[in-house]
């Protein structure tokens, strides 16, 4: 994708949201933050809006409120509400935009998922949680339950939901947990060892059904595994040699991409219910 005008990223992507079919957000790790819109039918042209003034923040978290606002989570344990009248202005004055800090007293975010409605379960530590409940126009926000998880010995590295009472965890020396949220409350109910070392994230994978029964886990040098989610096995792909220190993997309609840092890019695909 070839980006055009005068603005630039100069460092790589931390997070960003689908704002519009055509209008993104874009955070970087040199905490610059952008809007990006799509400028031809063949997506193949991408345009930059000038960095939000006054806002240098590193952003890990964003959720979209309505087609008005959206809210984001910063490392520092921020929480702040983005609005706009008309987010097609911002290409022509970036000022329009407004931004509101929510009143919290959180030290710092590492990970986040969004629960249901309203509800984000948080990660601040090694293994402790927090599950945090907003008012109805999320202007304010309040701890509904601190947990902490003994069993985990080692740092989360990654969370992923699977569904409103169902959410998967990570960790640094490769254990993969399938916890059950329920009135506010925490229980593991799977604990597997998957491959030693850090496991760096968790994702579903669509298939042609677009079901999401898979979960796929990347790791460090080449390590990669399934995870059947209603067979409660794992599945590991022994004849495929996979290079590199896995970092990301998406997917859509029984295909998948996993990007990696060592600049390989490896193509997954389902066949006949099998990946």
């Amino acid at each position: 994708i070839k980006v055009e005008g005068t603005f630039k990223s100069e460092s790589y992507l931390k997070s960003y949201l689908k704002i519009k079919k055509d209008i993104f957000f874009f955070c970087d790790s040199n905490q610059k933050s952008f809007f990006g819109r799509i400028l031809d039918e063949d997506k193949s042209k991408l345009e930059l809006s000038s960095p939000i003034k006054n806002f240098n923040k590193l952003i890990i978290f964003c959720y979209q409120i309505n087609e008005d606002k959206f809210l984001v989570f910063t490392v520092s344990g921020e929480i702040f509400i983005f609005s706009w009248n008309n987010c097609e202005v911002f290409f022509e004055n970036i000022n329009s935009l407004k931004f509101n800090k929510v009143e919290t007293k959180f030290k710092g975010f590492e990970n986040i998922i969004n629960l249901s409605d309203k509800k984000f379960l948080c990660q601040l530590g090694r293994n402790h949680l927090l599950i945090l409940g907003f008012n109805d126009d999320y202007s304010k926000v309040k701890v509904l339950n601190q947990i902490k998880l003994s069993i985990i010995k080692e740092e989360i590295s990654s969370l992923i939901k699977i569904s409103n009472s169902k959410f998967a965890i990570a960790t640094s020396d490769g254990n993969f947990l399938e916890a059950n949220f329920f009135d506010k409350e925490i229980k593991i109910e799977i604990n597997k060892s998957i491959f030693e070392g850090r496991i760096e994230k968790l994702a579903l994978l669509e298939n042609e059904n677009l079901d999401k029964n898979i979960c796929a886990i990347l790791g460090e040098s080449g390590k990669f595994a399934l995870y059947d989610l209603e067979k409660k096995e794992v599945i590991k792909l022994e004849k495929e040699k996979i290079k590199g220190n896995l970092f990301n993997i998406s997917s859509k309609n029984g295909s998948a991409l996993i990007l990696t840092e060592d600049g390989f890019v490896y193509l997954l695909e389902e066949n006949m219910g099998e990946w």
